[in-house]
């Protein structure tokens, strides 16, 4: 649990940045049901390739947001 709890205050900003997107609480969402959908089927391997569509997505969000921010144009 210790490692848990870790994990989640490290990621605080990160979710919130993610969240700021209006694509990303229903995206994030969907990800997450599909991830807990793999665990319960016992597919690791579907976990891991469902882990690496949300980074991506996230990490394709948080850009778009700082590029917003910094008075780019958003292309995400």
């Amino acid at each position: 649990m210790d490692e848990i709890r870790r994990i989640w205050a490290l990621s605080d900003v990160y979710r919130s940045a993610s969240l700021m997107d209006p694509r990303g609480r229903p995206r994030m969402f969907e990800e997450h049901a599909e991830m807990i959908a793999a665990l319960r089927r016992d597919d690791p391997e579907a976990v891991v390739a469902l882990m690496g569509i949300h980074r991506d997505g996230t990490r394709t969000s948080i850009a778009g947001l700082l590029a917003v921010g910094s008075g780019g144009s958003r292309t995400a």
